[in-house]
């Protein structure tokens, strides 16, 4: 049984069996359990936030993340991990992490030569994607899973119409709209892409444990 808990904006928690993985954590409450793995997709401060790193880190946590953005993390004692799209996929602690590419592509805040990513991870059997900061791309035609989680604020990335989109793309059997909220995108954009959307969506309330 796996548990995925929005965290707002593009942060989530999933709690495997055994291990409790974040995705981009920012902005979250004090006192969530602590994190086995932290995977973060770029290096914005709203997706790579030391503070909200701090709160949920052990001396035996593992940041995953690519070259730029572990960059920005050498002056702290983190135990890390590279990963990029070009690589093959990690095994950690029993759980596989894909990299999948993320950008823009009629936008320049997340573009390709920055080599932002998403996630694909598979824990306890279960395999979700996590697209990142991204509009609708190739490399969706290629994604399987389980739950897929894709932002829908628009402005710096898909907007509900391009998220509707990648639904036809994207091989999943429950998508989980993210990325409104906070920053960018209004509290009841997730609810208006569930109404629209043909496939089954979940929609989560921000997660405080």
């Amino acid at each position: 049984m796996v548990d995925i808990h929005w965290l707002g904006h593009d942060g989530f928690q999933v709690k495997g069996k055994t291990k409790t993985i974040y995705i981009d954590p920012f902005d979250i409450a004090q006192g969530l359990d602590a994190a086995d793995l932290i995977l973060i997709t770029h290096h914005h401060f709203d997706h790579c936030s030391f503070e909200d790193i701090e709160k949920i880190s052990t001396p035996d946590t593992i940041i995953i993340a690519n070259k730029k953005t572990l960059a920005s993390l050498e002056k702290a004692e983190y135990k890390t991990e590279e990963i990029s799209a070009a690589k093959d996929p990690l095994t950690m602690q029993d759980i596989k992490i894909k990299a999948i590419p993320a950008y823009n592509t009629n936008k320049h805040f997340h573009p390709k030569a920055d080599e932002g990513i998403g996630f694909l991870i598979t824990i306890d059997d279960t395999v979700i994607y996590h697209a990142g900061d991204t509009d609708i791309i190739p490399e969706m035609d290629t994604i399987h899973c389980d739950y897929a989680l894709i932002p829908v604020s628009g402005t710096y990335v898909m907007d509900i119409e391009d998220a509707l989109d990648a639904t036809e793309h994207i091989d999943a059997k429950t998508f989980i709209p993210m990325h409104y909220g906070k920053i960018v995108g209004h509290a009841q954009m997730g609810e208006e892409f569930k109404k629209r959307c043909r496939k089954h969506v979940e929609v989560k309330e921000i997660y405080q444990g």
